[in-house]
């Protein structure tokens, strides 16, 4: 068990990952190199190398900041040749990702608000596959704060799964969760409690999380979480704050009882147990 703050870049799970050989590698973007001092400690007591680089990525002409973490050396330095090619197939495969996964991530490559159509599907609603605060893979302005308002290690799941019945994203999950139910049980605690329970979602900056319960046609709530929600369209903060139930049929309804606030064309609910 790990006693020392733990807000890392890589995030706890990613860390986890590793260590507990779930994943062969994992990889992170970083701002400053003083940022990295306490996953430096973190991959020294477990035996596990690091490197950091900067280089050109994919489609992005402007060098970025990594940290490779990983038992097996090699595999950091097969993962940076992989980035520098652009093998998306075996990044993936080396940052521990489903196949099926990879295919549906390149599928959708460069289409912003991939959480829409994944929620859409319904499927498996274990908290464990809530990737809301996961924002790896996601089309999101670098200039945007999201990613630094909400913490790194809000997820379970390292990836953008290809559905929420995949089976092999869950196990992972399952895995990585037992690990920091192991080494960081208290951080665990709250990862759970954010990413279970009732969530609206319109796009990847506008999303909000509740106290509340699932409805035949929807939700219905008691209380928005002001701090892990993020929805810049004031027309609907307002209408989410008057509101108590939200109904989903051609369409999304935001009322109070049975009284219509705010009809919206698009967006969906869901709600992780």
């Amino acid at each position: 068990m790990y006693k020392e703050n733990n807000n890392i870049p890589i995030g706890l799970s990613n860390f986890v990952g590793v260590k507990y050989d779930v994943k062969p590698v994992s990889r992170s973007g970083y701002d400053r190199k003083d940022e990295l001092g306490p996953l430096k400690k973190l991959c020294e007591r477990a035996s596990i190398n690091l490197k950091t680089v900067k280089t050109p990525i994919y489609d992005v002409d402007e060098e970025t900041k990594l940290v490779y973490i990983s038992k097996d050396q090699d595999k950091i330095e097969e993962a940076i040749k992989a980035e520098h090619k652009g093998d998306r197939n075996r990044i993936g495969s080396l940052l521990g990702y489903p196949s099926c996964c990879i295919d549906k991530f390149q599928e959708k490559l460069g289409k912003k608000d991939l959480l829409k159509e994944l929620w859409k599907q319904k499927g498996e609603t274990s908290y464990l596959m809530n990737t809301l605060y996961n924002f790896s893979g996601r089309k999101i302005p670098e200039k945007d704060s999201i990613k630094k308002h909400f913490a790194s290690s809000t997820f379970y799941l390292p990836h953008q799964p290809c559905s929420l019945d995949c089976k092999k994203s869950l196990k992972m999950a399952k895995e990585i969760r037992n690990g920091l139910k192991k080494d960081f049980p208290e951080q665990e605690g709250s990862i759970r409690k954010k990413l279970q329970g009732t969530f609206l979602y319109f796009d990847d900056l506008n999303f909000a999380t509740f106290t509340g319960r699932k409805t035949e046609s929807g939700i219905a709530y008691d209380e928005v979480l002001t701090e892990l929600s993020n929805i810049e369209d004031e027309k609907i903060m307002r209408a989410i704050d008057e509101g108590d139930n939200i109904i989903e049929d051609e369409g999304l309804h935001i009322r109070r009882g049975n009284d219509s606030i705010l009809n919206q064309e698009d967006g969906t609910t869901i709600f992780f147990e």
